[in-house]
């Protein structure tokens, strides 16, 4: 799926020159679908795959310190002033299952200022499981690593939040992808 995702992304920004990040979205889902199509034909009705993806899309325009972020599923934190934010995607996957017709993915414009962060994430950390009662790791402590480490370079709170999921998991074994993104604003 996602060196799919990545072809087909690929094409909608680098081919066809799109830098709309809802529209891109929206491409992306089309594409995804119409895909997947080709090869239901071919696949046993009981087996089709509802495989779907989430992201988080960001474009970032330095003449106007504005961040254009649509997402399917995922959100963006934007660090600023001592605060995290978080801006939410849409409630729709990329692909997968299709109940609706039509999936919005609304383009959301963050103002920022030199010096701020953005974090884009899998759902792989915070779906971690471990600690002393072996639960996930979850959102609120992920955002909480985010504001504790925030005082350290991007260089060392990529290596900080590295030891901090060390240590959570512990012995258990990963369970899923795990990704983020930081990025310092300047």
């Amino acid at each position: 799926m996602s060196v799919l995702g990545n072809k087909l992304l690929n094409q909608i920004v680098i081919e066809e020159k799109n830098t709309d990040v809802s529209f891109i979205l929206q491409r992306l889902d089309h594409k995804l679908k119409k895909a997947f199509s080709y090869s239901m034909d071919l696949i046993d009705e009981e087996k089709h795959p509802y495989d779907g993806m989430d992201i988080a899309l960001c474009r970032i325009d330095k003449e106007t310190n504005t961040i254009h972020f649509s997402g399917a599923l995922r959100p963006i934190y934007h660090y600023v002033d001592g605060e995290l934010n978080k801006y939410d995607g849409s409630r729709y996957p990329i692909g997968g299952l299709r109940i609706e017709d039509e999936r919005p993915y609304e383009s959301q414009e963050i103002k920022f200022k030199t010096g701020d962060r953005l974090y884009l994430t899998s759902d792989g950390y915070a779906d971690q499981f471990g600690g002393e009662k072996n639960k996930k790791f979850m959102v609120k402590k992920l955002k909480e690593s985010f504001v504790k480490t925030s005082k350290y370079s991007i260089q060392t709170q990529q290596f900080e939040l590295e030891r901090l999921h060390s240590e959570w998991k512990n012995n258990n074994e990963q369970t899923d992808d795990i990704l983020i993104i930081g990025i310092q604003l300047d």
